[in-house]
Order: C-alpha cells, then structure tokens, then sequence
C-alpha cells in the first residue's frame, strides 16, 4: 500500500462520527415501537371495521342498538298516518268512530284482518271486500273453485282489484278465486284464518309463501320485527316446545285495550316470546374499539367469508347464509308445522291443498 493510500485510509477512520456506533436511547427505541404498534392498531382497527361492516346484513345493522321496549312506545306516541281513505265503511260503523287503521283492522283473533264489507282507497287503488273479508274479484262465474292465504303478496297490495292475480287466474279457468290474504301477515295467522273458515271447502285452496314469511311466525308484536310500523298490532304465534307446538293468543283480545301499546311493561312483556326483540338485545353494538368488535361477531363474519368463498369454489365450501331463519331449528320447526297443519286440515275437509312459494330475488340468489 502506497504512502498516499494509507494517509487517505487512515483519514477515513479519523474522520468517521463517532455517533454511527453509539446505540439508540432507551427513548428513542421507546417511541419507535410505540409507533409501529400504533400504526399496527390503526391497520387492524380499519381492518376490523372494514370486515364487519361489509359482513353484516344491513338489514341486522339497522336493528343494533333499537331494541328497548322504550323505543317502540315512543315511536308509537309520535306515529301520525292519514291512512286510507274509506269509501265504504264495514257493516254496522260509524266512519265517524273509525279514527285510526289500527283500530279499524283490529282482530281479537288473527292480530289484524279486512272487515267485511270495507272499500277503501290508497295511493290511487281501490281495495273491496266483501262479507266474509275476502277482497272482491272483478270477475263474477257461477262457481268457487279456489280459496288462497297468504300475506300482501296473496292479497295484491298496491293493485286494484282488477289486477290482482286471483282476477288473472280466475279468468283463466273460468270460477271465482277468493282471496283471503292480509298485508304484513304471517304464515301462522293465514293458516289460523283458513281454520276459521271451516264452512267453506273449495274444491282448492292455496297457501301463498314469501320466503320473508318465516321472520313473521316468529314475531308478537310487529313493530319489533319492522321497525318503522309504529302503528301496528300484536300477534298470536305458534312456539315449539319439545316435539309440540302450542298456540300463544293474541296478547290483545279486546280494541279497547291496544292502548298497552303505549305501556312500556306491557311491550317489554311481548317480547318474551319474540324472537325479534331478544335478537335485538343480543345484538353487540359495533363501536371502537372494532377488533373487540370483530371478535363478538366473529361467527357471522366467518359464516360470510365462507359463503363468499363458496361462491369462488363451491365443491370445497358449502355456503351459509347469515340469520338466515330456515337454517335455525327452532323457527324453520313452526314453518313446518304450520304448512302440515295447512295440508292436514285442507285434505280433512276433502280439499286439495298447494303451497305456492313466492320467491324474491335474494332468496333465488341463495338458493
């Protein structure tokens, strides 16, 4: 090594800061993992929340954090519809009595029904019945082959009475096709009305099924299940107990006594029974911080991831649908019965008995 090589070398060592070989400061390393941790927590909280809120079904979502018997009364308290405008009256009221839908509608038995005889006007169409409830076809044949139940999508809200399916059909086979349903109805209470009518046996009779219904068979008081429906009634339901079924009554049997309806121990009675109101207490509210979050919903999310990649490689994955009730023994228990009953109690009256299922577009999309 030359002279100049050295010189330059050792000039190099000389001349090296010191401070490249002196370690960090106990704070310095503080702050450093302090920082990486932080930005950790920051990833997996936005992750968290990320999962969760694409996981849940909006329609669980709206329901967290509204299930207070509370907030039902007070919903009820400041509830203010027109309503429908009734052109003819039921036999033997007063319109001037009839101050509400709800207690226009009321039924000791089924919770709600159309009152005989009623013609009422909403949203531009025009609703007849006639006097055994039914809603009135336009067509008038010399025979009644077919009787149908259901919820609006038998009784054909948001038509006239010109469009409703019954009027379609019936003009196809030539004889009348009475339609017995009822709007935001249930399973159970469409098969508690065909038993009601154990003086009619048509030669047919059809019980009309929105997949959406069995969310219904398991709700007492409507607003707990849609809660938005301030002004509507209790219903009665079946409930399983062991391998029997019992029948809970309407709680409200009188019309003079809907005004529970504004008792807040008598709402948070009702939902003893309601699947919809414990649902809605065991809800875990989604809030900071989110991993916890994450963790308390951990079973939906999984059951969304597996569906999701179910749809990616559905011979290694079976799909499973998040609070979907036909996957929940007990209320997919209370459908079954209450379809057998149907058929049971059609066939014992010499009546040929047809579930008509009524799918939308979600449940085609599951299926």
């Amino acid at each position: 090594m030359s002279n100049d090589s050295a010189e330059r070398h050792i000039f190099r060592d000389e001349v090296r800061p010191e401070s490249s070989n002196r370690p960090l400061s106990k704070k310095k390393v503080f702050f450093f993992w302090t920082l990486i941790l932080l930005i950790l927590f920051s990833l997996s909280e936005i992750l968290s929340y990320v999962i969760i809120t694409s996981a849940i079904p909006s329609r669980i979502k709206v329901r967290i954090g509204k299930g207070d018997a509370e907030l039902r009364v007070k919903q009820r308290e400041g509830f203010s519809s027109a309503g429908p405008r009734i052109i003819r009256p039921p036999q033997g009221v007063d319109i001037k009595d009839i101050n509400s839908e709800t207690l226009l509608l009321f039924n000791p038995h089924l919770g709600w029904d159309y009152p005989p005889n009623i013609v009422y006007e909403l949203s531009g169409d025009i609703y007849s019945h006639g006097p055994n409830g039914e809603r009135i076809n336009v067509t008038n044949y010399g025979a009644t082959s077919i009787a149908t139940y259901g919820d609006s999508f038998t009784y054909g809200a948001e038509v006239g009475d010109a469009e409703t399916w019954q009027t379609f059909l019936a003009s196809k086979i030539k004889s009348n096709v009475l339609n017995f349903g009822i709007g935001g109805s249930g399973t159970d209470q469409a098969l508690l009305k065909y038993k009601m009518h154990d003086n009619m046996s048509p030669r047919v009779v059809f019980l009309g099924i929105f997949p959406e219904n069995i969310n219904r068979v398991v709700n007492v008081y409507r607003p707990f299940y849609s809660h938005h429906e301030a002004n509507a009634l209790t219903k009665p339901r079946f409930v399983a107990e062991d391998d029997k079924f019992r029948l809970l009554t309407n709680p409200i049997s009188r019309v003079e006594d809907v005004k529970k309806l504004l008792d807040t121990g008598f709402v948070r009675q009702l939902g003893e029974f309601d699947y919809w109101y414990q649902l809605d207490h065991k809800l875990p509210r989604i809030s900071f911080p989110y991993v916890y979050s994450l963790f308390r919903y951990r079973k939906p999310v999984f059951e969304q991831i597996t569906l999701s990649a179910s749809r990616i490689m559905p011979s290694a994955f079976k799909p499973v649908f998040p609070w979907n009730l036909y996957s929940e023994p007990e209320p997919f228990s209370v459908m079954r019965y209450i379809v057998d009953s149907f058929v049971e109690t059609a066939e014992s009256r010499g009546s040929i008995p047809v579930i008509v299922i009524m799918p939308h577009k979600d449940q085609v999309q599951e299926l």
